[in-house]
């Protein structure tokens, strides 16, 4: 994998990409499933947000990781705006392998792994300029690291806010096993990532003369 930083994208893309999120953000805080669910599940996104414009002067990311990047944020501003569990499409996705599950927050964790290995990958080689496959592996240990936090960041939140409705929150309908298979499939979409990033890679050097 290259260790090269890819070119800042254009003030046009980020500005197509600032309006779409700020029209998703509105859509998604007007009369929510639940208001104090969608508060919390703004936190992280929030932070993330802070983390981006207080770096980007000094080491902004490439196009393609803003454009994941929105991706990923505009599944979580659904999920938060109809409450994961209950968002309508949901179901489909379950249907489609056989289950009567609401599967969008599966969709949500996998892609937690696959829309932001590029751009976590492309942080930690601003800031510590390791190679392509120790930024690769670290990215990869971070999703892991933030889907272990985010769950059990969920797990305080019920135990202090949601004490008589847990399971409900937390979306496990009925699967004792939601929180092991949400991460485990937040690593799968990193671990796809990873070998699509590196193929990628292999791909250019065979193009490159000499």
């Amino acid at each position: 994998m290259s260790t090269e930083q890819p070119a800042a994208p254009g003030k046009g893309l980020l500005i197509l990409l600032c309006a779409l999120y700020g029209g998703i953000w509105v859509w998604s805080a007007w009369q929510p499933g639940d208001r104090l669910a969608w508060l919390l599940e703004n936190i992280l996104p929030t932070a993330l947000a802070a983390a981006l414009l207080i770096g980007w002067r000094r080491h902004p990311l490439s196009a393609t990781s803003c454009i994941l990047l929105f991706l990923f944020m505009a599944l979580h501003q659904t999920g938060a705006h109809y409450v994961y569990s209950e968002v309508p499409w949901g179901r489909s996705i379950g249907a489609a392998f056989g289950r009567q599950r609401n599967d969008f927050d599966r969709l949500v964790h996998f892609g937690f792994g696959l829309l932001l290995f590029l751009p976590l990958r492309e942080v930690l080689q601003a800031w510590l300029n390791p190679s392509g496959i120790k930024a690769g592996l670290g990215a990869i240990v971070l999703i892991l690291a933030a889907s272990a936090l985010y769950e059990i960041m969920e797990m305080l939140v019920v135990l202090v806010v949601y004490p008589e409705t847990g399971s409900a929150f937390l979306g496990l309908q009925g699967d004792i096993w939601d929180t092991q298979k949400d991460m485990a499939l937040a690593f799968l979409g990193s671990a796809l990532a990873f070998c699509a990033a590196a193929l990628l890679s292999a791909a250019r050097g065979r193009r490159q003369p000499g």
